[in-house]
C-alpha cells in the first residue's frame, strides 16, 4: 500500500488486491482490506469531531487493454465490491458516517483507463509493469481547506 500525502490518496496496487472473477469477489488482499477498514473507521470517527473531510472516494482503475467502456463498467463494479467489503469488515459502520453537510462520507467510482498513472522515464505505455501500475484501487480524501490556509 502506498500513500501520496500531497494528493490525499492511499493507493492499493493490483498486486495487493486482485479479483478472482470480473468483479464479484477478490482472490487476494483479505488482510489489506481488513486493516484498511479499521483505518477508515478511525479516520471517520476523528472526522466526526473535526468535519475536515468532505468525502472519501473508493476509486478503481484499469489499464488500457480491452474495450474502454467495458473497463469503466468493470472498474465501477469493482469499486462497489471494495466498498461493500470495507463496510462489511467495519461491521457496517462506514455507511453511517456523514460529512459536515450531512451527506454520506464515503462514495465509490470506477474510472476504467481514463486516469492512468504517469509514465516513469524508463517505462513504456504498453509494458506489463506499467499496465499493472495502472490497475489499482485509490482511496481519495477530499478535504475542505482550513480558513486562512494558503491554497494553490
Amino acid at each position: 500500500v502506498e500513500v501520496e500525502e500531497d494528493l490525499g490518496v492511499i493507493r492499493i496496487p493490483s498486486s495487493s488486491v486482485s479479483f478472482l472473477t470480473a468483479h464479484k469477489e477478490y482472490s487476494t488482499g483479505e488482510g489489506v482490506l481488513e486493516r484498511l477498514a479499521a483505518a477508515l473507521v478511525a479516520i471517520a470517527e476523528k472526522n466526526e469531531c473535526e468535519k475536515s473531510i468532505d468525502n472519501i472516494v473508493i476509486e478503481c482503475h484499469a489499464d488500457t487493454d480491452g474495450d474502454p467502456d467495458y473497463n469503466e463498467e468493470l472498474s465501477s463494479m469493482r469499486a462497489l465490491c471494495i466498498w461493500r467489503t470495507l463496510n462489511k469488515k467495519s461491521g457496517d459502520r462506514l455507511e453511517r458516517y456523514k460529512n459536515g453537510t450531512g451527506l454520506g462520507l464515503f462514495s465509490h467510482a470506477g474510472f476504467g483507463c481514463r486516469v492512468p498513472m504517469p509514465l516513469r522515464l524508463w517505462e513504456d505505455k504498453d509494458s506489463k509493469e506499467y499496465k499493472e501500475r495502472c490497475r489499482r484501487i485509490d482511496i481519495r480524501f477530499n478535504c475542505t481547506p482550513l480558513l486562512g490556509e494558503e491554497t494553490e
